[in-house]
């Protein structure tokens, strides 16, 4: 059984690059096939991820953050072959919905067992995490931004990305179809999880579950600048649910549309659109469980 590592050279900061020597190390003196790839630009990890899957082999591992997981996952999500998640990103928000144990994780993760779970879609693209629209898609444009300099990591730099976002907040007149149940609203954002964590560790949606079939939705209505202030703190801490304007909904799709261009996250990658259709392929990815220690 052949294993191939993809590593992104430029997650978390030359992070993921650090793994190389400990993967070689590893699998130093051992009988098993392995191969190291290192990505080269945006997509690079969809390309190599296809091909090796094709080739047949049975584990592929993203070695970098969010980003990287979400290329790797749109390369081999139609092929016979497992996923792992070696956390080398700024944020490593998925692993944390089944591990936040980050101790020896490649050997935990080669000798791991594997588990069927959901990807989410996205105008016919996959994602494991989680996904939104709206104010919180432009805080994650910001928190991009703020990575770059030194010592400002995910949470970090999502808590600066909220506050640089907010003298340029609006609210967002949206159509919004649930499962066939429509309704149009103004809202500060709309996040539809399949994970539970993002932002460097924080719970938009605390019900969400990587295996249940369904997508979790978290719509916060339109807020004032001081509502937002008062608002943020507990939604870091995914305590915001009995606050008013928040609505939960679980479903297998869900449709938005707005009169104009709407910022739109995918597991850490923004772009404009007017119109979004998420829908859940259950089961759709075998993914690695590190072995617990």
């Amino acid at each position: 059984m052949e294993h191939v590592f993809i590593v992104n050279p430029v997650a978390g900061r030359g992070k993921a690059l650090k793994f190389i020597s400990e993967i070689r190390g590893y699998f130093s003196g051992q009988n098993i096939k392995y191969t190291v790839k290192i990505t080269k630009y945006p997509g690079h990890a969809t390309e190599i991820a296809r091909e090796y899957a094709k080739k047949g082999a049975k584990r592929i591992y993203s070695v970098g953050g969010d980003g990287t997981l979400n290329e790797v996952i749109n390369g081999l999500a139609d092929e016979d072959c497992s996923l792992g998640v070696i956390p080398g990103g700024s944020g490593n928000d998925f692993i944390r919905s089944i591990t936040n144990d980050f101790n020896d994780i490649i050997d935990r993760t080669v000798k791991g067992s594997t588990k069927n779970i959901d990807a989410g879609m996205v105008n016919r693209r996959y994602f494991l995490n989680i996904a939104s629209i709206g104010f919180d898609a432009q805080v994650v444009y910001t928190a991009n931004r703020m990575k770059k300099f030194p010592l400002v990591g995910g949470r970090i730099a999502y808590t600066l990305g909220v506050f640089g976002s907010l003298f340029k907040a609006k609210s967002y007149k949206v159509d919004v179809n649930i499962d066939g149940n429509k309704t149009t609203k103004e809202i500060l954002l709309i996040a539809i999880a399949n994970g539970l964590y993002y932002g460097g560790g924080m719970k938009p949606v605390p019900s969400a579950k990587i295996d249940d079939g369904y997508l979790d939705v978290c719509i916060i209505d339109k807020k004032s600048f001081l509502d937002i202030l008062r608002f943020f703190p507990k939604f870091i801490k995914g305590r915001h649910g009995d606050l008013q304007g928040v609505t939960f909904a679980r479903c297998k799709n869900i449709e938005i549309a707005s009169m104009g261009n709407i910022a739109l996250n995918t597991d850490g990658e923004t772009q404009l659109t007017d119109r979004v259709k998420f829908g859940i392929a259950s089961g759709k990815i075998s993914l690695i469980i590190p072995e617990e220690r």
